[in-house]
């Protein structure tokens, strides 16, 4: 059975296109049976799908009281003002509301880091020689 769009011709490069027939060279070149494509969309740039790499500005900012650092991806206006989370609420411990699991993480984190501070302390006083 012959496609009532296509009447066996060869000469695709003289092919008069209505609605049709651009749907019917569409379909079969996405079909990858039919190999004629127009001089037109050759450089036209919706034929072309590549991906661009996405990229994402980061700032980063240092806390006025602990010294961290952070990365965002916002920008902020004062940044002389920036205090972080932990240093807010050592600052007003009777705003502090987060849950008692989150307080007591924070003091097993500070308590390790007191540790190892120590650690490395006494490391260093014991390699001096007497």
């Amino acid at each position: 059975m012959k496609n009532r769009y296509y009447n066996g011709n060869t000469d695709y490069k003289n092919f008069k296109t209505n609605n049709a027939v651009r749907f019917f060279l569409r379909f079969y070149l996405c079909l990858g049976k039919f190999l004629y494509k127009k001089k037109d969309n050759l450089n036209n740039q919706k034929d072309i799908h590549m991906a661009r790499k996405k990229t994402k500005i980061t700032y980063t900012y240092k806390c006025s009281i602990s010294g961290k650092k952070f990365l965002r991806t916002r920008k902020i206006t004062n940044t002389d003002e920036l205090v972080s989370v932990n240093s807010f609420y050592e600052l007003n411990p009777d705003k502090d509301d987060r849950p008692e699991k989150v307080k007591k993480e924070i003091l097993l984190r500070q308590e390790e880091d007191q540790s190892m501070d120590n650690l490395l302390d006494n490391a260093g006083a014991e390699e001096e020689p007497n």
